[in-house]
C-alpha cells in the first residue's frame, strides 16, 4: 500500500515540494527590487494532478517560499492537502548577470488521501517528503521588457508515507529515494509577473512517467533603502 503512495508522489512532488520555484534561476522574477511574491502551479501525469499556491519572501540572494496545495491520487480515487516551506540563495555566475545559480532546499507534509479501501481494510494516509537540489537559469533575451529563461533542475527527493488502518490503529512506513530532472521556459513580463511551461523526470523509482507542468507568480512590494547617517 505505502509503496503505491510513494509511486504516486513523483508527480506531487513537482508542484509543491520540487525546490521552491523563485529567484531567475528557476524562471521567476528576481526579489532584487520586490520582496514578496504570489505564486501559483500546476502539474499532472498520468498518476496524479496536483494544484497549489504559495508565498515568498526574498532579496537579492537569499529567499523563502511557503506553499500550501491539494493532490488527486486517481489508483486512490481521492487527494490530499499539502503544506510545505521552501528556500534557496541565488549567485550570479557572470558579470553581466546572464547565468544564475541556486542551491535549493523544501519540505512539504501531506495529509491524506484518507478512507482508501482496500479488500476489507480502510486506511488513512500522509506523507512526508524531502528534496534538495540545484537549479540554474540563463536569461537569454534582455532588450525588452520580456525576458526569456531557460532553466533547470535537479533534485534528489526523499519521501517517507505512511498508512494507518482504520480499524486496528496500526501503520506502516516505507521510505522511497529517487532523483528529479525538471526543465523549463519562464517567460518574464517587465520583472514582474513570470509564466513558465515545465517537464519533469524522474529516475531511481518504478513506475515513473513523464510529467507536466506550469507555474505563474507575480512580484510585488518595495525594497525599502535606509538612508545612510
Amino acid at each position: 500500500m505505502t509503496r503505491l503512495l510513494v509511486v504516486s508522489l513523483t508527480g506531487a512532488s513537482l508542484a509543491i515540494v520540487t525546490p521552491a520555484r523563485a529567484q531567475l534561476c528557476t524562471g521567476a522574477a528576481s526579489f532584487a527590487r520586490r520582496p514578496w511574491q504570489l505564486s501559483t502551479a500546476a502539474a499532472y501525469n498520468k498518476d496524479v494532478k496536483s494544484f497549489g499556491g504559495g508565498l515568498g519572501l526574498g532579496g537579492p540572494g537569499l529567499f523563502l517560499q511557503f506553499t500550501a496545495g491539494r493532490t488527486t491520487y486517481d489508483v486512490f480515487d481521492a487527494s490530499s492537502f499539502d503544506v510545505g516551506v521552501g528556500g534557496g540563495y541565488e549567485f550570479d555566475l557572470d558579470p553581466e548577470g546572464v547565468l544564475h545559480l541556486c542551491p535549493l532546499v523544501s519540505v512539504m507534509h501531506g495529509s491524506g488521501p484518507n478512507d482508501v479501501a482496500v479488500g476489507p481494510f480502510v486506511f488513512d494516509l500522509s506523507q512526508n517528503v524531502v528534496a534538495v537540489g540545484l537549479g540554474i537559469g540563463a536569461v537569454t533575451s534582455r532588450s525588452s521588457p520580456t525576458k526569456i529563461i531557460p532553466s533547470g533542475s535537479f533534485a534528489m527527493v526523499i519521501t517517507k508515507a505512511k498508512a494507518t488502518d482504520n480499524s486496528s490503529g496500526q501503520s506502516s512506513t516505507n521510505s522511497e529515494t529517487f532523483g528529479l530532472l525538471e526543465f523549463g521556459v519562464g517567460l518574464l513580463f517587465s520583472d514582474v509577473v513570470s509564466l513558465r511551461p515545465n517537464l519533469g523526470f524522474t529516475f531511481g523509482i518504478d513506475q515513473s512517467s513523464t510529467t507536466f507542468g506550469a507555474s505563474m507568480s507575480v512580484n510585488f512590494g518595495r525594497r525599502v533603502s535606509h538612508p545612510k547617517p
